[in-house]
């Protein structure tokens, strides 16, 4: 009636006789109940005491489940491990049929034991009366319910019955048993049971089929390093003899050691080229592509493999799956890109891809296609097409199962993206997502991609003109670059270069200078040394090494014809032209500027780049409006970029606010001229004139509220000349058009204009050329 109380004197009086214990045998669901309201050590206990009144099964199970909660306590029955087996091997095998002990000794190899596998291992129809007689005696066999029931031994008791396969059959008899489960293993999903059991048979062709069949749902499951273990399992003349297993081996190192992989990928590609296996030499140049992708350290390599690609690419091969197909098209693409942008069959590939991407491939796949795609996009400045990849790519991010390495990758891109396109502050918050990309997935490797992050940060703090924020993102892209990694160096060097120039400093961006060009060229990357010369033309024009300067735009002009990156010809030829006015030859500077411009609207009407400082840009688009060319076009570019006025831009630059003064009183702002429909504002309107009539430069604001509240107070002129300028500020629309600084009072002038400047200007130069 109490079994708590039975089980206290059995506890209390360890002499009492078997007879005595038998009389008092529990439930094992009572002696679980008992158990759970008592320690872990009193449960093993429990469990030896029931064993030994007769419910030995039951009573073992306990022990094992007390073993298992805790793993400092394990079941005492003599000796351990052989003790135990003895306990197994005279308990259960010792009373049951022969029939029965090999079908036990058969399903151990199984991890886990559907019925219908366990019938077609063993050929026993009772299978399931089996095992389901062995889960009722609590004989170590557990069930989970089903369509199917599925059993599965305690991993102790499989142990055991691991080892008595070893004893129990012959060579030969017992590999053939792991063979056949091997094959069902790998039927039912359990992959890596199946490969081990197939490897204890030394099935080794079975093996390298189960690899071959399984290699690419493994990478694509992120198991890279589940397949090396496997392919590395395989006698060594198994590797030598099957190009296949080199392929799968070296594509699952492409993502953790690059030069280990090429060493792989080659020799497969070899092997394929002897034996005239075309898709077998198509995806090995295709993954040795990828290899230097990942490594983004150096590119002159990819040359020979283009070279090779392309015939088998134009041969018409029929390809396996649109997943094969896809892969190879996007390495040629990337390939091309970065090494030869003007060969013919990179649209062929663009195409393709852009195709292939709306079909039913895999997340991953997409992403990888989305993020090549807007890498041309970014590179060939074709925003209105990245618009349409980004409205592809962006939901895909949101999608389960998209790898850390990949969002990294797309994030890097749409970085690129946004700072073209001008929207910088979102470049800002992009940067810190991709760092916690890395730092949550432990990817400290990816080092290129991390420098790259930062070098697209440090473009948007200095088209924001946060010159300090941007020395601190250059701080940081040194402290990640490696030395041994070109990429990275040329990515500095330019971050270098440009704050230089932003900054004024003339001296240490002529430092950098020959540096920039020296990593651009072992980089070997096109876009980058079309943007290395870009930059370096731009150094030599502002320091009047005007023969430097056109020496590196001739270089440039060569790398870019017939290339996707064409539209750089423009920008380099305004920047030449800058050249050639601080020369003194005002007609090659107005040409240089009719075809840069006439060319940048033609080709580029989404201009990604602005000049390194953004100094030269503003002086030519300056010349070039003060000459009508492209004026639609100039203005649209200067306000994208935020481009300051230079000191002579005159009235054709886009102010934000005009006042003419002289013959007339009028106020344009953005372009519009202020009307007044209700009560004029007269006070801030008086205010702007008397600025003007000032200077329109610090002006002491004593004279200002001498010359409009006269006959007031101190206090109260002050307070009314306050809120007047306040009212201006909201007349003109910007804050920043009026500057108060130590009780002096400004017009900013780069925001405004007055034809009042513009006449003194045009005097001053008068004078200077009559002198």
């Amino acid at each position: 009636r109490d079994p708590p109380d039975a089980y206290a004197r059995l506890v209390a009086n360890e002499n009492v006789r078997l007879v005595e214990w038998d009389a008092l045998k529990l439930t094992l669901e009572e002696a679980r109940a008992i158990a759970d309201n008592r320690t872990r050590l009193e449960d093993a206990e429990l469990g030896r005491l029931y064993a030994r009144s007769g419910g030995w099964a039951a009573g073992f199970t306990l022990m094992l489940e007390g073993s298992r909660r805790d793993d400092g306590l394990a079941p005492d029955l003599g000796a351990g491990r052989d003790a135990l087996f003895d306990y197994f091997a005279a308990q259960i095998f010792a009373r049951i049929p022969r029939i029965e002990q090999e079908f036990l000794a058969a399903t151990a190899y199984l991890p886990q034991v559907p019925v219908s596998v366990a019938r077609e291992l063993t050929g026993n129809a009772d299978s399931g009366t089996i095992l389901e007689d062995l889960y009722r005696r609590h004989l170590f066999t557990h069930r989970r319910s089903g369509e199917e029931p599925t059993y599965w031994y305690h991993a102790l008791f499989r142990e055991f019955l691991l080892a008595q396969a070893d004893r129990f059959w012959p060579d030969g008899q017992r590999r053939g048993i792991q063979h056949r489960a091997g094959r069902l293993l790998e039927a039912s999903g359990h992959l890596e049971a199946a490969f081990d059991l197939l490897c204890r048979a030394r099935a080794w062709q079975e093996g390298e089929a189960l690899i071959l069949r399984q290699a690419s749902w493994l990478l694509g499951q992120g198991r890279g390093e589940t397949l090396r273990g496997w392919i590395v399992a395989l006698p060594n003349a198994s590797l030598e003899a099957n190009a296949w297993l080199r392929y799968w081996l070296g594509l699952s190192l492409v993502p953790v050691d690059q030069v280990q992989a090429r060493v792989q990928l080659e020799d497969a590609f070899g092997a394929f080229r002897k034996s005239a296996d075309t898709l077998g030499q198509m995806r090995s140049i295709s993954s040795i592509i990828d290899t230097y992708f990942f490594e983004w350290s150096h590119w002159q390599p990819l040359d020979r493999w283009i070279e090779a690609l392309e015939p088998l690419m134009l041969g018409g091969p029929v390809y396996p799956s649109r997943e094969v197909e896809f892969d190879i098209h996007c390495s040629m693409l990337i390939a091309m890109l970065y090494r030869h942008p003007g060969h013919p069959m990179l649209q062929v590939c663009i195409d393709r891809v852009t195709s292939l991407i709306e079909t039913d491939l895999d997340v991953n796949r997409k992403v990888v296609g989305a993020t090549l795609l807007l890498t041309f996009c970014n590179l060939a400045s074709r925003l209105d097409l990245g618009r349409h990849i980004v409205a592809i790519g962006e939901p895909l991010l949101k999608q389960p199962g998209v790898t850390p390495l990949n969002r990294v990758w797309w994030c890097n891109r749409l970085m690129f993206y946004l700072n073209a396109r001008g929207d910088h502050e979102a470049v800002r918050g992009l940067a810190q997502e991709v760092r916690d990309i890395i730092e949550s997935h432990g990817l400290k490797g990816l080092t290129g991609a991390a420098v790259l992050v930062e070098w697209h940060l440090g473009w948007a703090e200095m088209a924001m003109k946060q010159w300090d924020e941007a020395a601190r993102v250059v701080q940081r892209m040194e402290q990640l670059a490696r030395t041994s990694r070109p990429s990275d160096q040329l990515l500095v060097t330019e971050a270098r270069l440009r704050l230089a120039m932003c900054r004024g400093d003339l001296a240490l961006a002529l430092r950098d200078a020959p540096r920039a060009l020296e990593t651009a060229s072992t980089v070997g990357m096109s876009y980058q040394h079309i943007m290395r010369l870009a930059s370096v033309v731009e150094v030599y024009a502002e320091a009047g090494l005007h023969a430097e300067a056109r020496a590196q735009a001739a270089v440039a002009y060569e790398l870019v014809r017939g290339t996707c990156f064409e539209y750089w010809e423009a920008e380099i030829r305004i920047i030449e032209a800058y050249a050639e006015r601080q020369e003194g030859n005002a007609e090659r500077c107005r040409a240089l500027l009719q075809e840069g411009f006439s060319q940048a609207a033609r080709l580029n009407p989404n201009w990604a780049n602005a000049g390194l400082s953004g100094r030269v840009m503003a002086a030519m688009c300056a010349a070039a409006l003060d000459a009508g060319i492209e004026v639609a076009y100039v203005n649209a570019l200067v306000r994208r970029f935020w481009l300051e006025p230079p000191l002579v831009a005159g009235e054709a630059w886009p102010w934000r606010t005009k006042v003419y003064a002289l013959g007339r009183f009028e106020v344009y702002r953005d372009g519009e001229r202020l009307e007044f429909s209700g009560k004029v504002p007269k006070k801030p309107l008086m205010l702007l004139k008397a600025l003007i009539a000032f200077g329109g430069r610090n002006v002491p604001e004593e004279r200002l509220m001498d010359a409009l509240w006269p006959d007031e107070e101190a206090d109260a002129a002050r307070k009314s000349l306050d809120i007047t300028v306040l009212r201006l500020r909201r007349l003109l629309g910007i804050q920043e058009a009026i500057l108060v600084s130590d009780e002096l009072i400004s017009l900013n002038p780069q925001s405004c204009w007055t034809d009042v400047w513009g006449f003194e200007r045009r005097v001053e130069q008068f004078e200077a050329s009559d002198g």
